[in-house]
């Protein structure tokens, strides 16, 4: 797939599916040893596509460290605690904020 006799849809859903796992430290570093990267380059300057020009956009931006790793956490320090933000309405913020307890627990 992402090659030029491949099919529209195709190509968008590899793009699709490199970004997902792109989110995974692991994977990021594996795509980047395949050649994806350079695939996915030209398909984003090739296409006329705009939803198939940002999913590659989104894929290359995830691959060279512009998002965050979601990888699973084996280091209980880095799993606990964390920044939890709820967005209400005045008139409901003593429910919000038990909410906001029970999952920082």
């Amino acid at each position: 797939l992402l090659l030029d006799d491949c099919a529209h849809e195709e190509n968008l859903l590899a793009a699709k599916g490199l970004w997902i796992l792109a989110f995974n430290k692991d994977n990021k570093d594996a795509i980047k040893k395949t050649g994806c990267v350079e695939a996915l380059k030209s398909l984003h300057r090739k296409s006329t596509d705009p939803a198939l020009r940002e999913v590659c956009a989104g894929a290359l931006w995830e691959i060279n460290g512009g998002g965050h790793d979601r990888s699973a956490s084996k280091d209980p320090k880095t799993t606990a605690g964390g920044h939890v933000m709820i967005s209400y309405q005045w008139d409901v913020q003593p429910e919000m904020l038990v909410v906001k307890e029970r999952l920082t627990e």
